[in-house]
Order: C-alpha cells, then sequence, then structure tokens
C-alpha cells in the first residue's frame, strides 16, 4: 500500500482494465456495498474517456471522507478478475483502500458526474445539485442574516460568519463584537433590544442552524433575565421573534420558570409572534413554553 495517492497509480489500474463495473452504493473492505450494476463498460474507448474523468490531483495534504462512498467503481482485467474497487465520495473525491491511505481528490469532478448522467447513472448528479442548492441557500442566509445585523457590526458579523465557515472559533472576533456592541448601544435596554431584533430577523431556512447564527443569541445568555424582559419590545416584530427564539430555546430551559414575571400582554404578544412563524419546529416549541407562562 503507498500512502499518497498518485496519478500513476491510477494509470496502472487501467492500463490492465478490460472493463468497469459501476456499482449502487460505496465500498466496504475493499468490495461493493451495493447489490445491483447501475453501469457497465466494455468498449475501450469508453473506458478511457471514464478513466480521463477519475484523473486525480496530486496533493500532499492527506485526507479520509468520513462515508463509504456512493458508487463502487470495480476494475475487472480480460481474465474478468477484479483488480481494483475505487469508492466514489461526493462527485469530488474517489477513495482506494487497497492501495491508499488517503483518499484523492478528482481534477475534475463535474466531468466525471456528467459521464456518469449521460450514461443512465444520475445519483451523482442529483447529489451534486442538491449540493449547489443547499450552497445557494445558505448564501442567501447569510445575505439575510447579516443584513438583520445592527449597521455598525455589520462588517464585523460578516467576519465571525467566514471564520465559522472555515471551521475557525472566533473568540476574538466575539470578544471584538461585545466591545462594539457597548460603543453602540451604551443602555443594557438597548443592546439587549438590538441583539433580540438581530436573532428574530434571520432564521436560516436550510437544514440545522449555522453556528454563525448563534452568535447573537449566545450573547443574550449573558444578560439576566430581568434584563431580557425589559429589552423586549411587543411591537417590534423582530424583537418578539429574538425573544422567542431565545426563551423557547435549548440554552434558556433552565431559565424558563425566571419568565414567570413576564406581563400579560408581553405573553400575548409572543404568543401571536409564535402562531405568525413559518418554522414549525420552532412554532412547536414556542407553543410549548407559552402553555408554561400561561399555566
Amino acid at each position: 500500500m503507498t500512502d499518497t495517492p498518485s496519478p500513476e497509480d491510477l494509470d496502472a489500474l487501467w492500463a490492465s482494465t478490460d472493463s468497469i463495473r459501476v456499482w449502487e452504493g460505496g465500498v466496504l473492505n475493499g468490495r461493493p456495498m451495493g447489490t445491483e450494476v447501475l453501469l457497465a463498460i466494455d468498449d475501450a474507448d469508453r473506458l478511457a474517456e471514464f478513466a480521463r474523468c477519475l484523473a486525480i490531483r496530486e496533493s500532499p495534504d492527506g485526507f479520509s471522507c468520513m462515508c463509504l462512498g456512493s458508487l463502487a467503481i470495480e476494475a475487472v482485467d480480460k481474465d474478468d478478475r477484479t483488480i481494483g474497487v475505487i469508492g466514489f465520495h461526493h462527485a469530488s473525491s474517489i477513495s482506494w483502500a487497497e492501495k491508499w491511505d488517503f483518499d484523492a481528490v478528482l481534477e475534475d469532478g463535474p466531468a466525471a458526474v456528467r459521464f456518469l448522467e449521460s450514461s443512465g447513472v444520475a445519483g451523482p448528479a442529483n447529489e451534486l445539485r442538491a449540493a449547489q442548492e443547499r450552497r445557494v441557500q445558505s448564501d442567501r442566509d447569510l445575505a439575510s442574516w447579516l443584513a438583520g445585523a445592527p449597521a455598525g457590526i455589520r462588517e464585523l458579523a460578516g467576519e465571525i460568519a467566514e471564520a465559522y465557515r472555515s471551521s475557525m472559533r472566533p473568540a476574538s472576533l466575539i470578544d471584538d463584537l461585545r466591545s462594539k456592541l457597548l460603543d453602540l448601544y451604551p443602555s443594557s435596554n438597548d443592546r439587549v433590544r438590538a441583539l433580540l431584533g438581530w436573532f428574530g430577523s434571520s432564521v436560516s431556512k436550510g437544514p440545522g442552524t449555522p453556528v454563525h447564527e448563534t452568535v447573537p443569541g449566545d450573547l443574550l445568555l449573558e444578560y439576566s433575565t430581568d434584563s431580557l424582559i425589559a429589552g423586549l419590545d411587543e411591537l417590534d416584530r423582530d424583537v418578539l421573534g429574538g425573544g422567542l427564539r431565545l426563551f423557547a430555546g435549548w440554552g434558556f430551559r433552565e431559565r424558563t420558570s425566571e419568565l414567570r414575571s413576564l406581563p400579560d400582554s408581553l405573553v400575548q404578544a409572543l404568543e401571536h409572534e409564535a402562531n405568525l412563524s413559518s418554522d414549525d419546529g420552532q412554532r412547536r416549541r414556542a407553543a410549548q413554553l407559552i402553555d408554561q407562562l400561561k399555566a
């Protein structure tokens, strides 16, 4: 076994390959996981074309995808013996567990996807389109989140979001954000109201909650419950939405009993906001919160 994938390894494999079978599912213990052959290729020109689509880029940085792949590409020699089984991952990389310790990045993943789709194997193309749609939605959600941030901190908020997207922990940027909020809003009530409005103005429409969206909520949890209640404004839907999202959230579960001091008018305003929510999960959690407050 060689540690690092190399194009020469694949060149040697394809030189001995007489046909290819593409199986559903990935690769486990050097064998296809699936039971259905989605594509069989024995034409020399088509084999060469597919091999070109699976060209890899040399990289000194080893990585391994956590999944087993979505397809298994079985290389077979002229005696119908399996000489290699390649895992196909997310239209971007391949694995060869019997040969490499790490996965290899494809030179042109979309080219491999186009070849497979034109040959009747649409799974990777559908996966790629879904991933692109998620990225577009993620960008829209981020733009909405930044638009909802107080004007004086949008640039800093963008840096924080970018850091989280790059898997970094922007602790120093969060400290800068606290300081900037203090400068912009010397009054605790105004600061809380600004954070509540930001927290309530944008909720990701994609699956899960991006980490950067939790930032205003995490900052709000640093305030006392009395300060949070004082910052609520029953005439501002974003502020009410932020309060509802915060109070019904997991991070506030130990403090729910402290909300007993909420005036009836604010409970009614929060209930009205909950009924307007388009997020089924949040609406359900909010309904449970309102039931506790009205008990």
